[in-house]
Order: structure tokens, then sequence, then C-alpha cells
């Protein structure tokens, strides 16, 4: 019933937990006019503190509460550490619900309610929200913008007065006043002078750097003009080197033997070279073993730091293709085949999406079918609906039409009988003709109760879709972050191709870099094995490849003097001497299509050939280097005499505006002077100088006061950030409900900041729907924010939210409350007589006011 203290109990349970508010003229006051006490005690239960019990009264510590959990009594600190996050005003925006909240739409904006959701924690921040509310509250400690208590207001106000001292003091002095003019003037004009100077010193130091530069550009100039013969590749360039190398071994070895031809004496048998050539033959000749195979090591190590770099290099690239930061793990059969399957299923589920929505376009168009037939039958017989119905008297009127043409003309006996006759046709009109109708129209009810059945159960169909889609697009995204694939697309998941030949290049650069390794080692170990020739050869600090040189010398001078000593014979190097020209004739072959790409004719060309595409590889290094060094100097052909003409014109500009700059700075010392004479006596200059002590306390105080603020401001923007998240779930919370209340509207989302509502079909603004639908709209936004805040933190309140329900949606409404109840505590004051009714049939618990329970 009204008045009967529902907004009453209302207000006690908010004064009880939030204090009593501040009178206002247009706010309702709920003291007593009988002098009784105003307050009072609420008892409530939250986990983990249990019963709390509050006791609050205006007359009572100002109306400051006492609050006692078990055997622990606290105050107002207490009861808000119980209640966080719950505020005064999230109880009063989100866990009651008043017709007039209802009506007021200006404020659904998606600011309000992202300030909303991390007010009530759900996007996690409450610690930060009390760290906000700490640093606003030191910011209001110095500063407040109604305020004269705080310190910085204060010396606002004093500096307010001393500054309308000071220009009562200046009115008077209009000399002082045109020479503050001119120090402005002087001032502006300064800065500008010495902005242009620092123009002109940039400039100058830019021509400088030219200046400096300008032979690289000449050297950059001439490598561009320069033309060079075809590029060779590095295998053509290897083949060349190897070939010559060979081909020159032969040469020597032909010189030599034909020098041997020639010489008829030996050397002395007896020398110490010899002698000790003859002691370690065998060690030198076990030393010389090893060349052939370390000549193919050097061979192949050089192809294998060439080979490590270009696998590097295509790591790289692909670690910045594909953002892989981590070794990206290759896929298991059972995780290949967990992707197909995943994938097959997806396929099915957007089958399965497209032939639901197909059918709920079709059970929509039977809907709007048997509708408009319903329609039609309740606009031609409108008795269906209630009060007399329309009969058809078409075979009873022919019947009654008989039966009164034979009253006229049959006798006395037949007259009577063509009487009752007439009252049994009309009879039999009035009850056959009500019958058919209302059979038509119950089939057709019917029939539209199971299209809504059926349409019912295609949109739960739908939402279970989506969950599935949604669900394995999360499983993808896991598996993409477990196997750290970073943005390596899906489709190339099942192949692998690129993961795999990743692997395959760290294994292989490990296999080289191992080889590698090796070769050193081994390079070590030559080195190692020829000390025992230090003293006889010069080896010291020569590379492996000159000492097996030196020592095969060596071995060669002394094998010709023990071949001259032992046999004197010329058949030997005459057989020599041919074989090596065979060599050289078929090694000449094996040479030619390789000459013949360098564009040479001759093997002895190769070294000439082969130091040209070393200039040539030399000089393009060099002008890109010269090119990368020198592109932010010159944006455009300088000469040199271009450079010192601009450098002299700029000395003279700088030398102009540095007299100006003397001339500016002699009239600021004189307009300086001219004022400290005028400010003798003191006066003025006193209060200028509180006036520069009162300024810089200011600043002080306002640089801690921005402090506070901008940090305020930093975890606010930290608090929205993390509220944007939750607000697609709150929307998607809202559909929910919104779509059980209406059984119609589909969706609310949010679009240019205002909320729209969908039916499958169309859209809706708020304006455009029913007032007893918007009603149906705010509630569901507001159950929406406490179904995603998990843990209740308070009870929710409604009083008289449904005026504008009709009897279906007051039905909804109550079935909707009755599920809401299974997790969180509902109360709602009402003085409609139907929804008590709801509420009796659902099996509710309901107490009236100042009466007992029913």
């Amino acid at each position: 019933m009204n008045e009967a203290g529902k907004s009453t109990i209302y207000a006690f349970i908010e004064t009880m937990l939030f204090g009593f508010p501040n009178r206002g003229k247009r706010k309702r006051n709920y003291q007593p006019y009988d002098g009784a006490a105003f307050g009072g005690s609420l008892t409530f239960q939250k986990e983990p503190y249990g019963l709390v019990r509050i006791e609050r009264f205006k007359e009572k510590d100002r109306g400051r509460a006492t609050v006692t959990v078990g055997e622990q009594t606290g105050d107002e600190k207490l009861l808000q550490r119980i209640l966080a996050p719950l505020t005064r005003e999230l109880f009063q925006q989100v866990f009651t619900f008043q017709q007039e909240q209802l009506w007021d739409l200006q404020r659904l904006q998606a600011g309000d309610l992202e300030r909303a959701l991390y007010a009530l924690g759900i996007s996690g921040s409450q610690d930060l929200l009390q760290v906000r509310d700490g640093y606003l509250n030191e910011a209001q400690q110095f500063y407040k913008r109604k305020g004269s208590q705080p310190p910085l207001n204060q010396k606002l106000k004093e500096w307010q007065q001393l500054r309308t001292k000071i220009q009562e003091k200046e009115k008077g002095i209009h000399e002082y006043q045109a020479l503050l003019a001119a120090l402005e003037r002087v001032k502006a004009e300064l800065d500008q002078m010495l902005t242009e100077e620092a123009q002109v010193q940039q400039k100058l130091t830019l021509n400088k750097q030219q200046q400096l530069n300008f032979p690289l550009l000449m050297e950059w100039q001439e490598l561009q003009q320069q033309e060079y013969e075809a590029p060779l590749s590095d295998t053509l360039v290897e083949n060349l080197t190897n070939g010559y190398q060979e081909y020159d071994y032969l040469t020597k070895q032909l010189a030599e033997a034909e020098a041997s031809l020639e010489k008829q004496s030996g050397l002395d048998q007896h020398s110490a070279r010899y002698y000790f050539y003859l002691e370690q033959e065998e060690a030198i000749k076990a030393f010389l073993a090893q060349r052939l195979s370390f000549e193919k090591k050097q061979a192949e190590n050089g192809w294998l730091q060439n080979r490590y770099q270009e696998l590097g290099a295509t790591e790289a690239e692909l670690r910045a293709r594909w953002q892989w930061q981590v070794e990206p793990v290759p896929f298991t059969p059972e995780e290949l085949a967990f992707i197909e399957q995943l994938q097959e299923q997806e396929t099915e589920l957007l089958q399965a999406q497209q032939q639901t929505q197909s059918k709920a376009y079709l059970l929509a168009e039977q809907q709007q079918q048997v509708e408009a037939e319903l329609e039609n039958l309740e606009n031609r017989h409108p008795e269906l609906l209630g009060g007399q119905q329309q009969r058809s008297w078409l075979l009873p009127g022919l019947l009654a039409v008989g039966s009164l043409v034979g009253m006229v003309l049959l006798p006395n006996p037949w007259r009577f009988l063509m009487l009752v006759g007439l009252v049994i046709a009309g009879l039999l009109a009035f009850k056959k003709t009500g019958q058919d109708h209302k059979e038509t129209w119950q089939t057709l009810l019917t029939r539209l109760d199971s299209l809504q059945a059926e349409q019912q159960q295609v949109s739960l169909t739908q939402q279970d879709l989506v969950n599935q889609l949604a669900e394995q697009q999360q499983a993808l995204t896991d598996l993409r972050t477990e196997k750290h694939l970073g943005t390596y697309p899906l489709a190339s998941w099942l192949t692998g191709t690129e993961v795999t030949y990743f692997h395959k290049i760290i294994a292989e650069r490990e296999q080289i870099f191992a080889q590698l390794k090796a070769y050193h080692q081994a390079e070590t170990e030559v080195l190692i094995a020829s000390q025992f020739l230090t003293d006889w050869l010069p080896l010291q600090d020569k590379s492996v490849a000159v000492i097996f040189e030196e020592v095969q010398d060596f071995h060669d001078e002394m094998e010709k003097i023990r071949f001259a000593q032992e046999h004197h014979a010329h058949y030997q190097l005459t057989q020599q001497i041919k074989g090596t020209k065979r060599n050289l004739k078929e090694l000449a072959e094996t040479l030619k299509p390789q000459l013949a790409t360098a564009g040479i004719a001759f093997p002895t060309l190769i070294p000439e050939r082969l130091q040209a595409e070393r200039n040539r590889r030399g000089a393009t290094a060099r002008k890109e280097q010269l090119s990368e060094q020198l592109q932010e100097l010159f944006h455009e052909p300088l000469s040199e005499a271009q450079l010192a003409a601009n450098a002299a014109a700029l000395d003279e500009q700088l030398r102009q505006l540095q007299a100006s700059l003397q001339g500016l700075r002699r009239e600021e010392q004189k307009l300086l002077y001219h004022e400290k004479v005028l400010l003798q006596d003191g006066t003025l200059a006193e209060l200028y100088q509180q006036q520069a002590e009162l300024e810089t306390e200011i600043q002080e105080l306002a640089e801690i006061w921005q402090s506070a603020l901008l940090a305020a401001e930093i975890l606010l923007r930290a608090l929205d950030t993390l509220s944007e998240a939750q607000l697609p779930k709150l929307l998607a919370q809202a559909s929910t409900y919104f779509r059980y209340l209406t059984d119609r509207y589909q969706q609310v989302f949010l679009e240019e900041d205002q909320f729209w509502v969908t039916d499958g079909q169309r859209r809706f603004s708020l304006l455009d729907l029913s007032t007893g639908t918007r009603d149906q709209f705010i509630l569901a936004l507001r159950l929406a924010f406490i179904a995603l805040h998990h843990q209740a933190t308070c009870p929710v309140i409604i009083d008289d939210g449904w005026l504008h329900y009709d009897h279906e949606r007051k039905g909804r409404f109550v079935a909707l409350m009755q599920e809401l109840a299974q997790k969180q505590q509902v109360i709602c004051f009402s003085s409609d007589q139907e929804m008590v009714s709801y509420y009796q049939q659902a099996g509710l618990k309901v107490l009236a006011i100042g009466g007992k329970e029913n």
C-alpha cells in the first residue's frame, strides 16, 4: 500500500550503511516529528566478518556509526573496510532500483558505465581506487576550489591582496609603466635575436661539417663515376682461386724441374741443415703428410664461415618476420591431430550456425503469418476475445424461412410444428457458428505458442554455437602462446614448414660452429707440431699455410741435394717435366669455362681479374658507407666554392646579429638601472620582494598539489584501461537479461556513446522503446553490474521499479528475481497487489510493512 513506509525503510538502510545525508531544501527529511530518537541499528552478515551490527543516531557522536563484529568494536573506518568497494553512489546506482531512477536516461553513457565498473571492483581495481582517493585527499589538504583553510588557498588570497597594493602603487607612476613596457619590448627583441642567433649557429655548424666531409663527398662522386668489370659470383671467385693455386703450383714445379736439369753440381753433403734433415726426415715427412688434409680443411673453413653467416641472416629474418622472441616449439602428432580436429569442428559449427540462422528466419516468417491470420480472425469475430459470439445464420436461417412459410400455408396443427422447427433452427445456428470460429482461433493460438517455443530453442542453440566457436578460438590462442609461434599464420600450422626449417637452420649452425671450432683446434695442433723446426726455419708469427710452404720448400731443397748426390741422371727430371706439362694442359682445359665467364683468356690473368673483383667489391662497400655517412649532411649538390660562400655569408649574418644583441643588452642595462633608480624609495621594491617570495611559496605548494593530482589522474587512466576490458562483458550480460525480460530484443550495444537494442532484424534507440521496455532495459543493465561482480557486496533493493509493466512483463520480472535470489539477497518494496500475488504464486516470502508474513 502507499504511505506504508517502503521509502522510509530504504532510506533507513542507506543511512545505517553510509551515514546521515546532508540536509537540503529539496531532500526529504525522515527525522521523527514527535521528538523520538533519529537513528537505529542494522545487522547483516558478510564473509569473512560474519555478523556485523551497525548502530547510528543523529544526536550521538554527530551521527557517526558504532560497528560491532563479534567482540570487536570499531568506527566508520572499520565500516568502510567491511563495505568496500561499496559506496553510497554505487549503492544508489547499482544495488537499488527506484522508479524515478529508471526515468533518468541521460545518465546512461559509456563513461558512467566504465567508472561504475572500476568502482565496483569488477576490473580488479579496488586497491588502485583506494590509492587514488588517498592522492585526492592529499591534494585537498593543500588546495580546495571553494576552500579557505588549505595553505595554498591562503597564500593565493595573500598574493591577491599584495597584488592589489602593488597595482595601487603603480597607478601613479606613469614613467614606471612606460619603463616596464620598454623592458618588455627589449626582452622580446632579445629573445627573437637569440633565436635567430641559435639558428645561424646551427647552420654554421652544419656548414663546418660539410666542409670537413667535402673530401668524402668528392670520393663518393669519384666512386659513382668509376666503371668496373662485370661482378663475379662467390662460387666463381672460389673456383678461380683454387684453379690458379693449382696452376701456379704446377708452373713452379715445372720451373724447378727445368732448373734441376741445368744444375750439374750438388751442395755440401756435410752441411748442418742437411744433417738436421736426415735426422728429422721421418718427422718432417709426417708433418708434411698433414698438409693436404689441412688445405682441404682450410678451403672448407672459408665456405663454412660464409654458410654460418648466411644461416644467421636467415634465422634473424624468420625471427623478425614471425616475431619469434623464443624458439618456436614444433607440434607433436597428437597436437597436429588436435588442430585438424578443431578446424573440422569449426567448419561443422559454422555450417550449423548458418542452418540455425535460416531456421530462425523461417520461424519468424511463420510467426508473422500466424499472427496476421489470428489478427484477421479476431477483427472479424471480436466475440472470441470475450463478449457475445457472432453466429452464422445461413443453414438455420433457411430452416426458419421454411418454418414461416409452412405456418402461413398449412392448417393449425401443422403451424404449431413449424413454430417448434423455427426455435430449433435458431438454437442450431447459435451453437454451430460459435464452435467453428472458436476451434480455428484456438488452433492458431496453439500454433503461435509452438512457434515461439521453437524460436526460443533456436536462440539458445545459436548462443551455444557462438560459445563453442569462442572456446575453439581460445584453444588455438593458448596453443600459439604455448608454442611461442608469434604471428605465424594458422594456415601454416599443419605443415609447419618454416618452423621445421628454422630448427634445421639452428641445428646446422651448431654443427658448423663445431666444425669451425675443430678447424681452429687443428690449426693450433699444427703450430705445436712445427715447433721442432723453428731453430732451422723462419716460422715465427706465420700462418699455418706459410709454415707448410716453408717446410715443403725445405724438404724439396734437401731432396734435391740427395737426388743430385745419389743419381745425377736426367731421365727422372725429363719424365717429371713431361708429366707436369701434361697436367698444366689439362688444368687449362678445365678452367676454360670459368675463364670465359670471367672475361679473360689465360690462367696467368686470373690474379689480375681477382684483384679487380676485390677492388670492385671494396669500392661498392665504400660507396655504401659514404652514402650512409653523407646523406644527413648533403641534401643537394654543393661545390667547395659554394660551401665557402655560404660560410662567409653566415659569418657576416652572425656578426650583425651579435652586434645587434650587444646594443639591445646595453639598452636593457640602461632600462634596468633606470628602474633601480625609480625603486630607490624602497616601498614598491619591498612589495615586489614580498610578491616574489610569496610566489615562490605558492609555486612550491602548487607543485605538491599538482603532483598529487597527477598521480590520481594516472591511476584514473589505469582504472579506465582496466574497466574498458569489462564493458563488453557487461553489455553481453545485459543483453541476456534484456532478452529474457522482453522475449523479443536480442542484443544491447553501444555506438557513438549511445545505447541501441536490436530484435535480430532492426535496431532501436532507447527513445524508440515503450516506457515499460525502457524500464526493463535499465533493470537488465543494473542486474548485469551485479552479475559481473560475482561476490555480492549488498542486497539488491527495488522500490516499485515495475509500474509500467503489463502482466506478462511482471511475470518475467518475478521469475528473474527468483533466479537472482538463488545467489544474492533481493528486497522488493511494492504497493502493487498484482505483484504481491505473483510473489505468492512463486512461493517467495512476502512481508507486509507493519503486518505479518504472508
